[in-house]
């Protein structure tokens, strides 16, 4: 304490980690399937980043070294890591290729992966997982058939004229948001977390939205819950009102219009609704951030 710091070689931010060589390796060798030794724009998976069309070519250019619009193992490599690099570190994406980061590609690519202990299931238990999976996908099947013939059924059959006022009840009453049918399932996760109000909930599979509208109706005030008159049932207006947060998810653009669609009938400003791969979904908080302030 009080001498002079330590002096020593600074890292590179383009400098590899064994994490970093291990998960670009697992999805060349993924995106590679055909052992060519190289990979087009679409075989590689980067659009999953989920970086704007010119970004992401701009970084294909700056990776592909010899302009063949294919991107070796090494290249690979130099792709994965500008865009990780900014994603997880918002480091700027470089004019042209860092020579430091081509250098480090080119190790990570030749040398072998580091190794890890072997912490996956045996033979058995694979067997066994396989087997359980097929037959869980065969009970659902007949599953499926039955709800198949039970619909047929009742679409064959004749309708009665209150069963026909009640099925436009139910549909009239969807579409002005005072009425939900979900199913049981998606109900488990809101009771789970306890969602309540102030709280700030990221839902990374959040489509068509029925999971997403419970977790809206939980973050509402309890007052309004309870209340009945009509004011209490007015559309939320303010965030202070809302008292709480829901970024609702979804990979598939399309999905997240549905998502949107739905959640858009309770007129909450609590949620925020994005597309993006759950895998590589953006940190929410970085560090030194402050703290948001309780409700």
């Amino acid at each position: 304490r009080g001498g002079p710091a330590r002096k020593g070689p600074m890292l590179s931010v383009w400098a590899f980690e064994d994490a970093d060589t291990n998960l670009y390796a697992r999805m060349y060798d993924a995106a590679d399937g055909l052992k060519r030794g190289r990979v087009n724009l679409e075989q590689s998976q980067l659009q999953r980043s989920g970086l704007p069309l010119p970004t992401l070519q701009q970084v294909w250019q700056i990776a592909d070294t010899d302009a063949d619009t294919e991107l070796t193992r090494p290249e690979y490599y130099v792709a994965c890591h500008i865009i990780m690099r900014h994603l997880k570190r918002q480091v700027p994406i470089p004019a042209a290729l860092p020579p430091e980061l081509a250098a480090a590609a080119a190790a990570a690519a030749q040398s072998p992966l580091p190794a890890t202990p072997s912490t996956g299931p045996t033979e058995e238990q694979l067997a066994q997982q396989r087997a359980a999976e097929r037959a869980e996908a065969e009970a659902a099947e007949a599953a499926a058939r039955e709800r198949a013939a039970a619909e047929a059924a009742a679409a064959a059959a004749p309708r009665s004229t209150s069963i026909k006022a009640f099925h436009a009840w139910l549909l009239r009453e969807s579409s002005l948001g005072n009425l939900q049918r979900q199913e049981a399932v998606s109900m488990v996760p809101p009771l789970l977390l306890d969602v309540r109000p102030g709280m700030a909930v990221l839902d990374m599979c959040a489509s068509p939205g029925s999971k997403a509208q419970q977790i809206l109706e939980m973050l509402a005030a309890p007052a309004r819950i309870a209340n009945t008159d009509a004011a209490a049932r007015a559309p939320v207006r303010s965030l202070d009102e809302a008292r709480g947060l829901l970024v609702a998810n979804d990979a598939d653009v399309k999905r997240c219009q549905l998502l949107a669609s739905r959640a858009a009938r309770l007129h909450s400003p609590s949620l925020v609704v994005t597309s993006h791969d759950a895998r590589l979904f953006p940190e929410a908080v970085g560090e030194g951030a402050a703290a948001a302030p309780p409700p």
